[in-house]
């Protein structure tokens, strides 16, 4: 079930990420990540695959699918439209959503990390309580058990850090190397 704080929270990381999405330049695309393995294009990509994932859950069908994203260019228009579809649908059904809009908006927000450090940017500049709001939403419904293959295991970020740095390392990312 919905309430109107978690559509807030995920309606705040789509917009954060599709902000950051939109600076997605050509020559960005090949940039490594810190997920390990992923460049740009497959971060993005994945975020737009999980949208559609995510709609398909609501609408009651399996998840998983679909056939992997391949966009290049217009992540972050993408992005925008797809997400107002999600936060649509959340509304629409109302109680009788199945799920958690916080879970979503906690991959968004740790994806926005992701995306940021790859571009170079300051993730301090990210949305601070939207951070503190997913890594609560992540230590109540994952923990350490129930991670699955969703993240890695919780780190500690370095003292000092910003809100989505210690969102970042609580969701496995190594983010000591990259201070």
């Amino acid at each position: 079930m919905a309430d109107a704080q978690g559509l807030l929270a995920l309606q705040r990381s789509l917009e954060q990420a599709a902000n950051l999405l939109a600076e997605v330049g050509a020559d960005d695309l090949d940039r490594p990540t810190p997920c390990a393995g992923w460049d740009v294009r497959t971060l993005a990509n994945h975020m737009l695959g999980s949208v559609r994932t995510f709609v398909t859950m609501l609408q009651g069908g399996p998840p998983g699918w679909h056939a992997p994203e391949d966009f290049s260019t217009g992540f972050g228009e993408e992005l925008r439209v797809r997400g107002n579809v999600l936060v649509n649908l959340w509304r629409e059904l109302g109680d009788q959503a199945m799920g958690n809009p916080d879970i979503q908006a906690a991959e968004f927000a740790v994806h926005a990390w992701d995306l940021a450090v790859a571009l170079g940017r300051d993730t301090a500049a990210l949305d601070e309580p939207l951070a503190q709001r997913a890594l609560v939403t992540l230590d109540a419904n994952l923990g350490v058990e129930r991670r699955g293959n969703a993240f890695g295991p919780a780190r500690t970020a370095p003292a000092g850090s910003d809100a989505s740095t210690h969102l970042a390392a609580y969701a496995g990312r190594t983010v000591a190397a990259l201070d």
